[in-house]
């Protein structure tokens, strides 16, 4: 992905080195048009792609056309993506402030659906539910609870080897952790996610 508080602070090339890595292209827009011309990705198009770029707009606007199709959605894996990518594309960007009852309403119901996955599939699902948890605790408020969450998102992630999961568990992590001044243990993270995120690349070539 990386976050732009994290590519900030690791690479000049900021997130479209992120990107490219793992798709090939600079920019989603671009991807966009190598997925019509029939070329390969690594991401799915067009959500995760907008997402991992951090155009959140576009990522939501894909997911609200999505909504309208979602019986249409093609097996347990899209649809997964489809509610766990919303309710991130939904979160990521916003501080505390910004949480309003009609966006945690939104985030609550693709929650919910990931949670129930959870609970019938621990294994697969739980460091997802996790990872949803800790971004909703941070913009509640929840300090202490929200970085557990991501602990324990981190965790499962790798115990379940989810590689971009667990990318993306550290790079939030390191986002929270910066934010609230904690530079130190956002560096470790970031780098982590850094590292991740580059094995998964490379895993996926």
């Amino acid at each position: 992905m990386l976050t732009r508080c994290a590519i900030q602070r690791a690479t000049p090339d900021r997130r479209s080195s992120f990107f490219r890595l793992l798709t090939g292209y600079d920019t989603h827009r671009d991807a966009v048009r190598g997925h019509r011309a029939g070329q390969i990705l690594v991401v799915d198009i067009p959500w995760q792609s907008a997402f991992l770029s951090e155009e959140f707009i576009s990522a939501s606007h894909c997911f609200d056309q999505a909504a309208r199709l979602r019986e249409s959605i093609a097996g347990h894996i899209h649809i997964f993506d489809f509610h766990f990518y919303s309710a991130l594309s939904l979160t990521v960007p916003l501080i505390a402030e910004q949480y309003t009852p009609d966006v945690q309403n939104k985030v609550v119901h693709h929650y919910q659906q990931i949670a129930g996955w959870a609970n019938e599939n621990p294994g697969t699902f739980s460091d997802k539910e996790a990872l949803l948890s800790a971004e909703i605790c941070r913009l509640e408020g929840k300090s202490l609870p929200a970085m557990e969450k991501y602990e324990t998102a981190i965790r499962l992630s790798q115990e379940g080897g989810f590689i971009h999961i667990n990318a993306l568990c550290h790079e939030l992590a390191g986002n929270f952790a910066h934010y609230a001044g904690l530079n130190v243990a956002a560096d470790a993270y970031f780098k982590k996610a850094i590292n991740a995120w580059r094995e998964w690349g490379q895993r996926l070539r």
